[in-house]
């Protein structure tokens, strides 16, 4: 009766509102070991699948809501050069699509596994999951970032994924994209017709997430150039700190290293390169694993190299007597905090741990150096190091 109850439920939710079945879709056999049998362990062969949710389906669905279509038909770029949301940047402007109608549904992508079970206990990877999802960056970036208008497109385990290759997860996706980048999106609404255009704009991904789906080396230790951006090595990103000190990499420089990396030193090649494969998402049109994959800002900034410099400058300032700890945790304290910055309203500092070299446990220090270092820098420093620290300040917090 129970279980009758939930599939009514279910049947009437489904029927109310906007609901798209999931597809499952085959990879290929595997052997699995079963329970044992007797003394002895059983193997069946297992076709592996996964659910994927068809990316055309649920923009259709979307397409007849009157207010997602406003987003859509309003083009929200800046008009005094000043770059405020992605639609500012050249790799939008000198798309084929979206700069010849701005009305081009524009998919951004996003790609992640996720960990259902404790991660700390015995079954933490058996039912790690990975998750495709999908976004509109038409809509404006108050409304694009809410979780309603962020879309599942696929869900598969991620021993599957790695067992037959990420390429094979992300299959029926890159040919959704095919087909409407070639054929469009119809949708009717009464006797009304509504053609849009759609391209894939970006495809995001955590750093080791995007090496993977990018093709490139996912161990830094087993490859010569180690960034998907440019041709540095280990050594060269020690001394060199500008962009113009490296060579970039670019869409037609890829296409010329994958060719190369045939015959018998493949490996060779790949080590060299940085290149693992060529990645399917090389098949989206107007897309490429260099230009359209863009870094982890979380990782790379804010969890990375923003926390690290804050550290150090307060380490800094405190060896040199500027500032004591003390001083800094009772600025902590007295701040005025907004509203809005009260749940993440940084911990005291602990003096041990800014001694230590340990730069993993820092990410608070960048919202501490914002708030308190203009406050006690501006009569304790020197003119000539008000400067210098300041510039290193100013770049961090732009930052």
């Amino acid at each position: 009766m129970y279980l009758l109850c939930l599939a009514n439920i279910f049947a009437c939710f489904c029927g109310y509102y906007f609901f798209q079945d999931p597809v499952e879709v085959k990879i290929g056999p595997s052997y699995y070991a079963t329970r044992f049998s007797g003394s002895k362990r059983q193997k069946v062969l297992v076709n592996d699948t996964f659910q994927y949710i068809p990316i055309e389906m649920t923009l259709k669905q979307l397409l007849v809501l009157p207010d997602v279509r406003a987003e859509i038909n309003q083009f929200h770029g800046s008009n005094d050069s000043i770059m405020r949301d992605m639609c500012d940047g050249s790799i939008f402007q000198l798309h084929p699509c979206f700069s010849s109608d701005n009305k081009t549904i524009q998919v951004v992508a996003y790609f992640d596994e996720i960990e259902l079970c404790n991660p700390l206990g015995s079954s933490s990877k058996i039912h790690k999951v990975g998750c495709l999802f999908f976004t509109i960056s038409n809509f404006r970036p108050q409304f694009r970032s809410q979780l309603k208008n962020i879309f599942l497109v696929s869900v598969a385990n991620s021993t599957i994924i790695r067992k037959h290759g990420i390429d094979f997860f992300l299959t029926p996706f890159v040919d959704s994209l095919k087909k409407l980048n070639s054929n469009g999106l119809t949708v009717s609404i009464g006797e009304n017709n509504y053609h849009y255009k759609v391209a894939c704009f970006a495809m995001l991904a955590d750093n080791l997430g995007a090496h993977a789906i990018g093709g490139f080396k996912e161990s830094m230790s087993f490859a010569r150039r180690i960034c998907r951006s440019c041709m540095a090595t280990t050594e060269m990103i020690q001394e060199h700190f500008q962009e113009s000190d490296f060579e970039l990499r670019t869409p037609q420089l890829h296409q010329i290293q994958l060719a190369d990396m045939v015959g018998s030193d493949r490996v060779a090649k790949s080590t060299e390169y940085g290149i693992n494969r060529r990645s399917i998402l090389e098949d989206i049109p107007n897309f490429s694993v260099v230009r359209n994959i863009p870094h982890d800002i979380m990782h790379d900034l804010f969890e990375g190299v923003i926390p690290c410099e804050m550290k150090l400058l307060l380490q800094y300032l405190t060896e040199k007597k500027y500032c004591t700890v003390a001083i800094l945790n009772s600025r902590i304290n007295s701040f005025d905090f907004g509203y809005s910055e009260l749940p993440d309203k940084p911990s005291l500092i602990d003096a041990k741990v800014l001694k230590s070299p340990d730069q993993n446990s820092t990410v608070c220090y960048q919202n501490v150096v914002t708030c308190s270092i203009p406050s006690f820098t501006d009569r304790r420093l020197s003119p000539g190091r008000m400067r210098r620290m300041a510039s290193i300040y100013i770049i961090v917090k732009n930052m």
